[in-house]
């Protein structure tokens, strides 16, 4: 059975998208993911906003580009409810697996 793995757009010079102009804004997201897919070859689905700040502008934009979901800095489970606004679950190495499991079963 092979591994599954997922690249998740995340901007060319990670700038705080909330501060740009729409061109910008445009142009962080989509040359990004078009770079991802072109060096890659799969398919990019979902954004992450560096440094994980978001507002309507940023989420229309990244709509607007076809995503099917962004994921934010919240901790927590993603909901199929609010796809623009997953949540997650840090994984920073170091953790014992059994100390993993047990922030997984909240």
């Amino acid at each position: 059975m092979g591994m599954a793995w997922e690249i998740v757009d995340h901007t060319i010079d990670h700038h705080d998208l909330t501060t740009l102009g729409a061109d910008l804004l445009r142009q962080e997201v989509a040359v990004s993911r078009q770079r991802l897919r072109k060096l890659l070859h799969v398919p990019v689905a979902l954004f992450f906003s560096p440094p994980g700040a978001c507002n309507d502008t940023v989420t229309a934009a990244v709509k607007a580009l076809c995503f099917l979901g962004a994921t934010t800095r919240q901790v927590g489970f993603a909901s199929r409810a609010a796809p623009f606004e997953f949540k997650r679950i840090r994984v920073d190495g170091g953790e014992a697996l059994a100390a993993f499991a047990d922030r997984l079963k909240a």
